[in-house]
């Protein structure tokens, strides 16, 4: 009777036995947002949502994220898991992904992505093989009409990313584009959705190095839904966010440890659903793991064969002048550092990021001059 009340209430909330794979929020930093990720890359969870936008990470990195919907929603306990990767090579860019959902033991659902991204000037492009697999798991009476209590499918996503002028981002993306058919007695396709985003980086906004403001549009089975979010970021440690959807308001934070040459991001959101009432709130929590001293090690590798920078395209060219300078930056030769994110803004103008380090760099510099005039 349990398996039953709890299955009835999953159907409930979801209006159809067979509406599997919604878009439920692959992402804490995202989600804090409200949702909006279409333009940004800013870790490997964009695989989820546009997979063009993972040709902007410029290190390898990998993710984590647990996320418990509707907490204290009498009877019901779902869990979500989703674990994401990228690594950056030379000319194009690599990512996994893995999103598993559970429905107190009665319903389960896996993603799995296999992502291939890469950027030419501003010009980001990508695309996803996925495996979508769910099961039921009820009793034999209630699926003896069944063929099988489990389906898996085959699909693709595609998408582009751009930066324009201004700090500006856009981005598109089309999701299950190949039919794949997840019904257990009738035919029953994922539908395909199409998602838009753009926003805007702010750079010195109040007392926020950094701020952003963005909205997304997704348009899944005919309906069109939105979403819109701000962020902003504190000497480059403390990130926080703020946004909404047609479905919930959403906040979040970030705080960011260095750990020897890498970098662990612990990222938090919570969200307020709409007209569901007895619970509190929806809860992610994330981690985001960058290994930045890998990146010195392919460094030195280029370094050691000898790569003439001639024979390099401006794609290649930017990546390498990027990690010349982070490990310059790192060795404490800020000056050196700033020559070479110069280099990278002379072949990319709206490298947000080589902006951000060059400011930070100089703030080092003439703290250094200051204590040594002391």
């Amino acid at each position: 009777m349990k398996k039953f009340i709890l299955f009835t209430v999953y159907c409930l909330l979801f209006t159809n036995l067979f509406s599997a794979f919604q878009d439920i929020g692959f992402s804490a930093r995202a989600e804090g947002m409200g949702g909006v990720y279409a333009s940004r890359g800013f870790d490997s969870t964009v695989l989820f949502y546009n997979p063009a936008g993972a040709s902007f990470l410029n290190y390898p990195e990998a993710s984590f994220m647990f996320f418990k919907p509707y907490l204290g929603l009498d009877g019901v306990n779902w869990n979500y898991y989703y674990l994401s990767g990228v690594y950056p090579l030379s000319k194009f860019n690599l990512g996994t992904a893995i999103g598993m959902y559970d429905a107190d033991s009665l319903y389960s659902e896996n993603i799995f992505i296999f992502s291939f991204s890469m950027l030419k000037n501003n010009l980001g492009i990508g695309a996803n093989l996925k495996i979508l697999t769910h099961k039921y798991n009820l009793d034999e009476e209630f699926l003896n009409e069944y063929k099988s209590s489990s389906k898996t499918a085959f699909t693709l996503d595609t998408g582009i990313n751009y930066s324009l002028k201004n700090s500006i981002k856009i981005g598109f993306s089309l999701e299950n584009i190949i039919p794949a058919d997840v019904g257990l007695k009738e035919e029953d396709l994922v539908p395909l959705i199409l998602r838009f985003g753009a926003s805007r980086n702010f750079n010195k906004i109040w007392k926020m190095d950094d701020f952003l403001v963005g909205t997304d549009f997704v348009l899944r089975d005919g309906e069109l839904s939105y979403r819109f979010g701000v962020e902003g970021w504190f000497m480059d440690l403390l990130g926080a966010r703020a946004g909404f959807n047609d479905r919930s308001l959403s906040f979040g934070l970030s705080y960011i440890f260095g750990i020897g040459s890498n970098e662990l991001e612990i990222v938090y959101s919570f969200s307020l659903p709409f007209g569901i009432g007895d619970n509190f709130g929806s809860h992610r929590i994330q981690t985001v793991f960058r290994f930045f001293g890998k990146e010195k090690e392919e460094i030195e590798e280029e370094e050691v064969e000898e790569i003439e920078e001639e024979e390099m395209d401006e794609q290649e060219l930017k990546k390498r002048y990027f990690n010349r300078a982070t490990e310059y930056f790192l060795d404490g030769e800020y000056e050196k550092a700033i020559e070479y994110w110069e280099k990278v803004l002379e072949i990319d103008p709206n490298h947000e990021l080589s902006k951000k380090k060059i400011e930070k760099a100089r703030k080092l510099l003439e703290e250094e001059e200051f204590l040594e005039e002391e």
